[in-house]
């Protein structure tokens, strides 16, 4: 069995689907600069072990907008390699969940989805299509082709402004 890749098209049904939960455990700054996926919730993987220790229902459904006894259906999370979602879901297995669905960037560091996938059986493990990511994180969409284009119109307008 090949690696699972995660289309976009799929990954834009997790990113809308009340059947699971994204939860980005990226950190603040992060999150700011390149925008969060759907209606995914933001606990940053420094706070999610304590925070599942020391918080108690109504502390953490205040905090992080959903329920600390994380529902029984798929969990994603998201991050931006995937080496602290895989972080993530070590800790959230620690205190008894199940159902995880572990989506990496399609980064060649990674090893394959199957050898992840042999790990454990309650988390499955896919990977985004190539060129992915900057379609779901709203600030990176153009922003590498916005670049690219004020830099030629820079060094354009350079090299008009030079005598010859």
């Amino acid at each position: 069995m090949g690696d699972r890749v995660v289309t976009f098209e799929e990954m834009e049904k997790f990113a809308n689907s009340k059947d699971v939960l994204i939860i980005d455990v990226r950190e603040p700054d992060e999150v700011n600069s390149t925008g969060k996926i759907g209606d995914s919730i933001h606990i940053p993987l420094g706070e999610l072990e304590n925070a599942l220790k020391s918080l108690d229902e109504e502390e953490f459904k205040n905090k992080y907008h959903v329920p600390r006894s994380l529902p029984d259906f798929p969990i994603v999370f998201s991050c931006k390699l995937g080496g602290r979602a895989e972080k993530a879901m070590k800790i959230v297995l620690g205190h008894g969940f199940s159902k995880f669905i572990l989506i990496l960037d399609n980064a060649p560091a990674h090893p394959s989805s199957t050898e992840l996938n042999e790990i454990d059986a309650q988390f499955f493990v896919v990977y985004l299509a190539p060129n992915v990511t900057s379609l779901i994180q709203p600030m990176d969409q153009g922003v590498i082709s916005a670049l690219k284009r004020r830099y030629k119109t820079m060094f354009l307008n350079e090299l008009l402004a030079k005598e010859f």
